[in-house]
């Protein structure tokens, strides 16, 4: 799935998540939404289980368009995207206070 216009001129009131805050709080909203196995139940001749999220679950979810619309698929793959970026925040801050310890040790 495509985003139809990516680009900035396309965009109005872009505010970038630089703030180690912000990216804390998307990476906990998307580790609070829980995967489940399901079956739909319009689905009665299909078997066949499904994994994904249910939005009454994570209602204040950035990544639910509506409470009767599924999740959109592109702001969750962005809120990955800040997760990982709040995540590797983190481990070159720990990288970093190794590499202290390592050379304290080391005197």
């Amino acid at each position: 799935m495509e985003c139809p216009i990516s680009r900035r001129a396309y965009r109005r009131d872009v505010h970038y998540l630089l703030d180690a805050a912000e990216l804390d709080a998307l990476r906990a909203s998307l580790l609070d939404l829980k995967l489940a196995r399901y079956r739909y139940t319009t689905d009665a001749d299909d078997a066949r289980s499904r994994l994904g999220f249910l939005i009454d679950q994570a209602p204040q979810s950035p990544a639910v368009a509506s409470d009767a619309m599924p999740i959109d698929l592109y702001t969750y793959a962005t809120m990955i995207a800040a997760a990982v970026q709040a995540q590797q925040k983190k481990i070159d801050a720990l990288r970093g206070e190794v590499h202290e310890l390592r050379h304290e040790q080391a005197r």
